[in-house]
């Protein structure tokens, strides 16, 4: 299930996320991780550049939010496991997460070119 280790700082461990996601195809780009968990771009870059390393508390729920499985303790931590599930279903969950990213901006981009009407109209044809 995972990689294990202490990789040293919490934003080393989120690079090794992201990277291992990347590596067995659930995502394309750690730019694809950073939108998909509601990150800033270029965030992962910009916080593993500075010395500190250490993400706030409302990005390290953010990706354990959207990306089910992964071992808060982990993430936090860096002791035991990557992943709480096995590795098809850590894998299926963050293609879940970009599946629903991708619907989500949809959804928005939806919302500003119809009308209420029209947005009713297509709800009721699903």
């Amino acid at each position: 299930m995972g990689k294990q280790g202490n990789t040293e700082r919490p934003v080393d461990r989120i690079r090794q996320l992201a990277r291992w996601y990347i590596d067995n195809g659930a995502i394309s780009s750690v730019k694809s991780f950073e939108i998909a968990a509601g990150l800033s771009s270029n965030y992962i870059k910009n916080l593993y550049q500075t010395e500190k390393g250490n993400p706030g508390v409302d990005t390290v729920a953010k990706i354990y939010k959207t990306f089910a499985g992964v071992s808060l303790k982990w993430l936090v931590l860096g002791e035991g496991k990557m992943f709480t599930v096995p590795d098809e279903k850590a894998l299926e969950n963050a293609r879940d997460a970009v599946r629903d990213y991708k619907v989500m901006r949809g959804v928005k981009r939806m919302l500003g070119k119809h009308s209420k009407e029209e947005l009713i109209a297509i709800i009721e044809k699903m």
